[in-house]
């Protein structure tokens, strides 16, 4: 098949397998000059395996990946590599040419021939300009231009993230490939990443985004394909018509799935008449005067009644064939314990420091067990720091915290795993005194199948422990919940779940988070750390 004239980009019937196992199947789209198309779905569905494909470092076992002639392409992996350069050495580093003079410049001697040579080449080879355009690109990340000259090792993940990102934005590649690109990004880095791509996407470059972040997804998104066990649908706009279309969806499955079981429930009815009406003739047969006669019509009824039956139950099984999956929603009750709203704890006047800078000031912040707040603010602006001091696993410098420790709380941490002692998964919510059907009810219904409950830890996913977590604070009755960064990789399916499990949580809790979509719907009251204050925001 010929690539369509609009399309620099075109994937026809994809297909991928490993062994037996299917993991694509018939994926099939085509990408436009200046378009963003966000991929999605559960971990496992395929996504990076589908980049590895489009990317060239995979084949694909059926299809075809067609590209414009001279089509050029950068791509963004999810973990950022480590380095010992300084940022503008990193930056550079995709431009030999300009890399190598760059070098002998700043770190050579001034007054050799080398030296000389080396700036005009560098001058010839488009070095200032570059060196231009990249002041300009941090800036826009609200990055000082000092900050080219510092090395990687003194910036956080999430800036790392973006010096990476930038790398991509200063090479000609016309389609840019980005896995996970919000990973370890703070909620202003994200504001900025989406300027940065919609800027990009008007100068005629085309983005191909594997992302969880929702938000992110409806602000960029041009189109979306969700990847559901190896299957892809794909819809115009962002995450919020992928919502739409799957909820239709599945409304029409269960639809069709009652009209399927009422004439499986009406065929069987018939089915068991004709078997009462053949078993009455049976019985005039032996009790009737004339039993040629009578025998003989008998035996005719019968058998056409027996005819009938088998017909109707070659059509129940077709009818059972054609019946849709349709999923379990999630559905807990809590009404097993009330929460009554009491003080947690309260501050006054909080400060703390380290290495005479100050983390934060003057910190007063009252807590009670219906109130759910949420912390955000950049990276390393003292969020963490700051739960610390409340939970008491630090002391402030200053200020005075008041705690009621009659009110059962919880702490979950961003390294989810060290919130649980036993290897297996089911040992752990075990300790609250609740049947053990209970138990696995409670984690069904979170979606944590019933093979999963009986691994051990260290081979469960994020997702499943951060749920386990959550179910592990109802079973205790918990009134509070301390949560730092609980959206931290999780997939789609798993922000979904989470969302609903703390929507039905009868207690309070204060989070950390950069998740917009999740700070929506769980929090009351937002503050927000700016130049280490601790202020009320509107979100």
């Amino acid at each position: 098949m010929r690539l369509g004239g609009e399309f620099m980009l075109q994937l026809v019937a994809l297909q991928v397998s490993f062994g037996l196992q299917s993991v694509l199947h018939n994926i099939s789209f085509g990408l436009s000059a200046g378009e963003v198309l966000a991929i999605t779905g559960a971990n496992g569905a395929g996504k990076s395996t589908l980049l590895k494909c489009i990317t060239g470092m995979m084949a694909p076992t059926a299809g075809e990946i067609q590209r414009q002639k001279g089509l050029s392409s950068a791509y963004l992996p999810q973990n950022t590599p480590a380095s010992n350069q300084s940022v503008i050495e990193f930056l550079l580093s995709d431009f030999p040419d300009i890399y190598q003079n760059y070098q002998k410049i700043y770190c050579g001697d001034s007054e050799t021939i080398e030296y000389a040579n080396a700036i005009t080449e560098y001058m010839e080879v488009g070095g200032y300009e570059m060196e231009a355009k990249l002041q300009r690109l941090i800036e826009s990340f609200a990055f000082s231009e000092n900050d080219l000259f510092k090395s990687l090792h003194c910036f956080s993940e999430g800036q790392k993230r973006i010096f990476a990102l930038l790398r991509l934005l200063l090479t000609e590649a016309q389609l840019l490939i980005l896995d996970e690109p919000t990973n370890h990004l703070d909620i202003s880095m994200r504001l900025y990443l989406e300027e940065v791509i919609s800027t990009e996407k008007h100068k005629g470059r085309a983005f191909i985004v594997v992302s969880h972040d929702r938000v992110f997804v409806d602000k960029i998104a041009d189109r979306t394909l969700y990847i559901q066990r190896g299957e892809s649908i794909l819809v115009k706009g962002g995450y919020s018509q992928i919502q739409a279309h799957l909820e239709q969806e599945f409304q029409s499955r269960r639809q069709l799935s009652i009209e399927i079981k009422d004439k499986i429930n009406k065929l069987e009815r018939e089915a068991r008449r004709k078997k009462v009406w053949a078993g009455r003739r049976e019985k005039d047969k032996i009790g009737a005067a004339d039993k040629g006669f009578i025998g003989a019509c008998a035996a005719a009824l019968a058998k056409r009644a027996k005819e009938v039956e088998r017909k109707q139950q070659q059509m129940m099984d077709k009818l059972k064939s054609e019946k849709p999956f349709v999923e379990k929603r999630l559905n807990l009750s809590f009404a097993n314990y009330n929460v009554v709203n009491r003080e947690v704890l309260s501050t006054k006047n909080l400060s703390k420091s380290f290495d005479n800078r100050k983390i934060f000031e003057n910190v007063t912040l009252e807590l009670s067990t219906h109130d759910r707040v949420a912390i955000i603010g950049s990276n390393g602006s003292g969020k963490t720091t700051l739960m610390k001091c409340l939970l008491g696993r630090l002391q402030p410098d200053s200020g005075s915290i008041s705690r009621n420790d009659y009110v059962k709380w919880l702490y979950l941490p961003q390294n989810i795993q060290d919130y649980f002692q036993a290897e297996i998964l089911l040992d752990n919510l075990m300790i609250y005194g609740v049947e053990e059907t209970i138990v696995r009810q409670f984690l069904g219904a979170a979606k944590l199948r019933r093979d999963r409950v009986l691994q051990p830890i260290s081979t469960l996913s994020y997702g499943e422990l951060m749920r386990a977590a959550i179910v592990s604070a109802i079973l205790a009755s918990c009134e509070f919940l301390f949560l730092d960064e609980p959206t931290n990789h999780l997939d789609i399916e798993s922000l979904e779940v989470l969302d609903q499990l703390l929507e039905d949580f009868p207690g309070g809790m204060l989070f950390i988070s950069h998740d917009r979509q999740f700070i929506a719907k769980n929090a009351r009251t937002i503050f927000s750390f700016e130049s280490s204050m601790l202020v009320p925001v509107e979100f």
